[in-house]
């Protein structure tokens, strides 16, 4: 697991699902809840969708944001099996999400974020298996 405080972040290269909002500095990161008591969390199994070789998107469900990754022993997209999503607890917030194009910036490495303000919700993935084609954030905020 990379259990992380909510936010946006994405570190390409390397063991990329370690990293996952570690912050570093990194621009972007927000957090709209700080403490894990304040939050309630689900497991989404996302294996049939990010486990694949294969086009399409995953998605917490409405009102949640990432708040963590499992992955299986490899680095590749395939090996991300599951996705802890939370939310402000006692809340039933719809998210406004849009789309954010990241077809370029995965083929290097570096950090890569949501907008200011906005936390990741879900990914779309090309077909092949590599962290490159990770072509697409998800990023929400509370309606």
């Amino acid at each position: 697991w990379g259990h992380v405080p909510p936010g946006c972040t994405v570190q390409s290269g390397g063991d990329w699902a370690a990293h996952y909002n570690r912050g570093s500095g990194a621009s972007g990161h927000y957090s709209p809840v700080t403490r894990s008591e304040t939050s309630e969390c689900y497991l989404a199994d996302w294996r049939s969708t990010m486990g694949r070789a294969a086009a399409g998107q995953a998605l917490c469900a409405d009102g949640y944001y990432i708040n963590g990754l499992e992955r299986s022993g490899n680095i590749q997209l395939s090996g991300l099996e599951r996705v802890k999503c939370c939310r402000p607890k006692g809340t039933q917030f719809s998210v406004k999400v849009e789309t954010v194009n990241k077809w370029a910036t995965f083929d290097n490495p570096g950090w890569h974020a949501c907008p200011d303000k906005k936390f990741v919700v879900g990914f779309y993935r090309n077909s092949c298996d590599e962290l490159y084609c990770l072509e697409e954030f998800k990023c929400g905020t509370f309606a």
